[in-house]
């Protein structure tokens, strides 16, 4: 899509009819998006400093001009700043924010890789003036087209982030990014075509008019099972139906049990059981039989939990020990050293750290970087992989 940049007085006309959460969305979602673009980019490996953002004073010049406004950003030399940039240092841990004129004096980065981060402002003011232009021409949010996603529940499947970002543009009516109202479509035709899916294998009068609420099977299977060139007709069919029979009476059934329960008894049995259980099903770690069986018995556990029973532990968390573990057949290793002990392994984390810490243990494995305290999740497999020693 060709994007028509504006010009800095086209730019502030268009603003000056705007509302100021209007300008707020956009420039949060803009400046968002910058910084996602900036921080996964590939230069930054090798190099002592971590981005922690790009920040833009869209009133600069205007505050400038008029003495009256104050300039909000400055550089760590005292020069107001119309763009700035947020570092820290990977090694002493110091924070810096700098212009321009500073950022490669003061931490080293290569021009090359600065001139990068710098043009970071010729994509603040794409971003933008695609909204911009789309409002100046009477664009507004698409009403219609989420108002039939939203009835669908199609919007069920979208992270919170995104969910969270349609939703402020919903409120402030403002045309969404070319890419995002595509995704909106495209979403909306994939669950047309799904929903045709359906009604030819399992007929005209079925209907699924109810949200998972605890265990995804449906989101994360449904398609997995359509798709599935390896199951006859007869298969997917029988799959279909008890995928959504099972997915209702479950999450019916936690539904309930969570009614008697405490708050905290419910955050404690969702990252206990339902949590991992959602990961493996999102990372296909488990056959359609395992995942429709193990949705099934954490039910039961929640069930008699809330009953009064005490709730049986998640057996495939083991308890603690020092066991040294030969690290010339990982492939074999035995997860019985338990949670909270230290990992060395074989692939350091981009801040440097080789050491994690053991959080969580099942199919899957949880693990927490002991310097930055990132969390990332692990198949077994790939644990095994990355295992060098367990030390005490």
């Amino acid at each position: 899509m060709m994007i028509s940049v504006l010009s800095s007085e086209d730019r502030e006309e268009i603003f000056n009819t705007m509302t100021d959460f209007q300008i707020d969305v956009i420039m949060n979602h803009v400046m968002y998006r910058v910084k996602s673009e900036l921080l996964t980019a590939s230069f930054w490996k090798g190099i002592h400093w971590e981005l922690l953002g790009v920040n833009y004073d869209r009133l600069y010049r205007k505050k400038l001009n008029q003495r009256k406004y104050r300039p909000s950003l400055y550089c760590e030399c005292g020069r107001s700043l119309k763009y700035q940039y947020v570092v820290k240092s990977k090694e002493t841990g110091e924070i810096l924010e700098l212009g321009k004129e500073c950022f490669t004096q003061r931490t080293g980065i290569p021009e090359r890789i600065a001139e990068e981060i710098y043009n970071s402002r010729n994509k603040i003011n794409i971003f933008q003036d695609e909204i911009l232009n789309a409002y100046k021409f009477r664009e507004r949010f698409p009403i219609e087209l989420y108002n039939e996603i939203h009835l669908n529940k199609v919007d069920d499947k979208w992270s919170p982030y995104y969910n969270r970002k349609i939703l402020d543009f919903k409120k402030a009516d403002l045309p969404l990014f070319h890419r995002d109202k595509a995704k909106l479509e495209n979403d909306l035709i994939e669950y047309k075509v799904r929903k045709r899916q359906l009604k030819r294998l399992l007929g005209m009068n079925f209907k699924a008019e109810y949200t998972e609420d605890h265990i995804y099977l449906i989101k994360y299977m449904e398609n997995r099972i359509l798709n599935d060139r390896k199951l006859n007709q007869g298969e997917r069919k029988k799959l279909i139906q008890d995928l959504y029979k099972i997915s209702k009476a479950v999450n019916e059934s936690i539904s309930t049990d969570f009614a008697n329960l405490s708050i905290d008894r419910r955050k404690l049995i969702t990252v206990e059981y339902i949590d991992p259980f959602n990961d493996k099903l999102k990372s296909f770690d488990l056959s359609y039989k395992e995942a429709l069986s193990e949705s099934r018995n954490i039910a039961r556990r929640i069930m008699d939990y809330a009953s009064g029973k005490k709730i049986e532990k998640n057996t495939k968390i083991k308890q603690v020990t020092n066991k040294q573990v030969n690290t010339n057949n990982t492939s074999n290793v035995k997860l019985d050293y338990g949670l909270n002990s230290i990992i060395k392994t074989t692939k350091k984390h981009p801040c440097g750290n080789d050491e994690w810490e053991i959080i969580r243990m099942g199919a899957d494995i949880k693990i927490k970087c002991t310097k930055c305290n990132r969390i990332i999740m692990l198949s077994r497999r790939n644990f095994n992989k990355r295992l060098k020693q367990v030390v005490k």
